[in-house]
C-alpha cells in the first residue's frame, strides 16, 4: 500500500509538471503570436497611410491568417484580429474597392458579435461593434444605398449612447457619437428626410461645441465643428 501510494504521488507530481510546461509553452506560443499580429497590424496601418496599398494589404492579411489560428478565447489575439480586418475593410473602400470593403467589414462585425454575445457588458468590445456598423454604414453610403447606410449609421449612433451614458465623462466617447451624429444626418439628407438630417446635425454640432470648450486645445474638434457647421 506505502508503495502504490509513492508512485501514485510520484506519478502525480510527473503530470502537474508537464501540465505546468504544457501551460507555459502555451502562453508563450499565443504570446509571441500576439506580438506578430499586433507588428503586421502596425506595419500595415504605416504602409497604408503611405500610399502602399499592395504592402499593407499583405501585411494585414497575414495578421488575419494567424489570428484565425488563436481560438476564440484570447480577447488579446481577437482584438488584434479585429483591427486587421477593420482597416483592411476601411483600406478597400479608401481606393473604391467596396466589394472587398464589405466582405472584410462582415467579418470583422460577426467576429466582434461574438465576443459581445459572451460578454455583453464589456464596453470596449460594445464600442468595437458600434464602429463596425459605422463601416457598415460607410461602405453603404459609398454605394449610394442611402438606407442600408442609414440603418447602420443609427445602430452605432444607438450603442455609443448606451456607452456614453455609462461614462458621461469620457471624451473619447462624445468624440465618437458626435461624429456619429453627423455621419447620420448625411443618409437623411440623402434621403429628402431634411428635417430629421438637420436634428441630427445640429446634434452633432452642440456636441462639438462642448467638445471644444473642454479641449480648446484639440485642433480637431474646431475642424470636425466647421464640418458640421458646413453640413447643416
Amino acid at each position: 500500500a506505502i508503495a502504490a501510494a509513492v508512485s501514485l504521488v510520484a506519478t502525480t507530481a510527473t503530470v502537474l509538471v508537464l501540465a505546468e510546461r504544457i501551460k507555459t509553452t502555451t502562453i508563450a506560443g499565443l504570446a509571441e503570436r500576439g506580438l506578430h499580429i499586433g507588428g503586421l497590424v502596425r506595419l500595415g496601418s504605416v504602409a497604408a497611410d503611405e500610399g502602399r496599398v499592395d504592402r499593407a494589404v499583405s501585411m494585414f492579411e497575414a495578421a488575419i491568417e494567424i489570428g484565425s489560428t488563436a481560438g476564440e478565447q484570447n480577447q488579446a489575439l481577437l482584438r488584434f484580429r479585429y483591427d486587421a480586418l477593420h482597416r483592411l475593410a476601411e483600406l478597400y473602400y479608401d481606393i473604391a474597392e467596396p466589394d472587398k470593403g464589405d466582405h472584410y467589414a462582415r467579418a470583422a462585425t460577426e467576429l466582434i458579435k461574438k465576443v459581445v454575445s459572451g460578454d455583453p457588458q464589456n464596453l470596449e468590445w460594445r464600442r468595437l461593434l458600434g464602429a463596425c456598423y459605422r463601416l457598415q454604414g460607410r461602405g453603404a453610403y459609398a454605394r449610394e444605398n442611402w438606407v442600408n447606410a442609414l440603418g447602420a449609421y443609427e445602430q452605432a449612433v444607438a450603442i455609443a449612447e448606451s456607452i456614453a451614458s455609462v461614462e458621461p465623462n469620457n471624451t473619447s466617447l462624445k468624440v465618437d457619437l458626435a461624429s456619429l451624429l453627423a455621419c447620420k444626418g448625411d443618409p437623411l439628407r440623402k434621403l429628402g428626410r431634411y428635417d430629421e438630417a438637420l436634428e441630427s446635425y445640429k446634434a452633432a454640432l452642440k456636441a462639438y461645441q462642448e467638445l471644444v470648450l473642454a479641449e480648446p486645445e484639440v485642433q480637431e474638434h474646431m475642424l470636425e465643428l466647421a464640418r458640421t457647421e458646413a453640413r447643416i
